[in-house]
């Protein structure tokens, strides 16, 4: 809905897809709660990485914020982006957020050590070793190897 509008008024492309963003991942952390109690460290990896960088990011939180102050009472939660915010300092400052995360492989990367044809297994490899990066981004590249060696892909 939000491109159709945007399309008409003409916005130039890049806007549209903030926007378009903005509006897909705004929900992203309701069922996270007002004291975050819904919320684990590889939840809000996943929501710095999609976001790519802390300015997005930090539009996002802004969007979440004014969202959640908007609601009545029992539904308001004044709190969550805040915390939110206070928690990725935390990460950054240990090192673990994931704002412009690389893959620690490449597909050809994948083929060669997996001995894979080009094709679905090797999409599937990569999202196992970025879900693994969700719960602990800390890794060394032999670790990242023996989690892609020791991973069957899905064919």
């Amino acid at each position: 809905m939000a491109e159709a509008i945007l399309r008409r008024l003409k916005y130039p492309l890049d806007f549209m897809r903030k926007v378009q963003f903005l509006v897909k991942h705004h929900m992203m952390t309701k069922h996270w709660g007002d004291d975050l109690t819904g919320m684990k460290d590889k939840h809000l990896r996943k929501l710095q990485y999609l976001c790519k960088n802390e300015d997005r990011f930090g539009e996002l939180m802004l969007l979440i914020d004014a969202d959640n102050k908007s609601h009545a009472p029992e539904h308001c939660m004044p709190r969550q982006a805040q915390l939110i915010m206070k928690r990725t300092a935390e990460m950054k400052a240990e090192g673990s957020a994931m704002f412009g995360f690389k893959q620690p492989f490449t597909g050809d990367e994948i083929m060669q050590l997996k001995q894979l044809p080009q094709g679905p297994a090797v999409k599937d490899c990569l999202d196992y070793l970025l879900k693994i990066a969700y719960v602990t981004p800390l890794r060394d590249k032999e670790t990242w190897t023996k989690h892609l060696m020791g991973y069957k892909p899905r064919k």
